[in-house]
C-alpha cells in the first residue's frame, strides 16, 4: 500500500473512532508500510486527538508498537500517565509504553513517576501494578528476570508480587530518583 492510499484511508475514516482506532493499530502490526518515519508522523499527529481511544492507540503504537524514544512522546506520556483523574486504560498504555520503549536505560524521570504512583496507595492498583513492572524493566530487569524474581508468579496485581525479592532493585531506584 503506497503512503497515499493510506494518508487518503486515514482521511475518509478520521470522524469514525473505532475503524481510526483499528486502522492506526493495523499499520504497526499488519506492516502495511515499512516506512517507520512515515508511521510516526501518522501517530505522532492523534497524540493531541481528544478522543481518548485514539490518543492511546497513538502513544502505544508510538512507545510501544514502534519504541521510538523522543522526548516529546516521554512527556505527553508521562503527562497522560500521572494524571491521576485521567483514563485508566490510557494511563495504562502510557505505563506499559514508556516500560517498553525505555526498557534497561535508567531514565530518571520515568522512574520517578512509576516510583511515585506505585508507592500511592490510593492510586488505581491496575496502574500501580503496572507501574512497578515497569520501573523494573526501565531499571533493567526484562520480563523473564522479572517472573523468576516473583517466584515464577506473573505479576497481575498488587496482591501477586514478592516484593521483599525486589528490595535490591527498589533501593537502586530510590537512591538513582532522589
Amino acid at each position: 500500500m503506497s503512503i497515499d492510499q493510506i494518508r487518503n484511508e486515514i482521511e475518509r475514516i478520521k470522524d469514525n473512532e473505532s475503524k481510526l482506532y483499528s486502522y492506526l493499530y493495523d499499520l504497526t502490526y499488519q506492516e502495511i508500510t515499512p516506512n517507520v518515519r512515515f508511521l510516526e508522523t501518522i501517530y505522532s499527529r492523534f497524540l493531541e486527538d481528544k478522543r481518548t481511544e485514539i490518543k492511546r492507540v497513538a502513544v502505544y503504537c508510538l512507545l510501544f508498537g514502534l519504541q521510538i524514544r523522543k522526548l516529546e512522546y516521554k512527556k505527553i506520556a508521562l503527562a497522560d500517565l500521572d494524571d491521576k483523574f485521567g483514563d485508566s486504560d490510557l494511563r495504562l498504555t502510557c505505563a506499559s509504553g514508556l516500560a517498553q520503549a525505555y526498557q534497561a536505560t535508567y531514565e530518571e524521570d520515568i522512574l520517578s513517576v512509576f516510583y511515585s504512583i506505585f508507592n500511592d496507595k490510593d492510586a488505581d492498583e491496575g496502574i500501580r501494578t503496572e507501574c512497578f513492572v515497569g520501573m523494573m524493566k526501565v531499571h533493567g530487569l526484562n520480563s523473564t528476570e522479572i517472573l523468576d524474581k516473583n517466584f515464577n508468579k506473573i505479576i497481575m496485581s498488587i496482591d501477586d508480587l514478592h516484593l521483599e525479592n525486589f528490595e535490591k532493585e527498589i533501593y537502586e531506584i530510590k537512591d538513582l530518583i532522589e
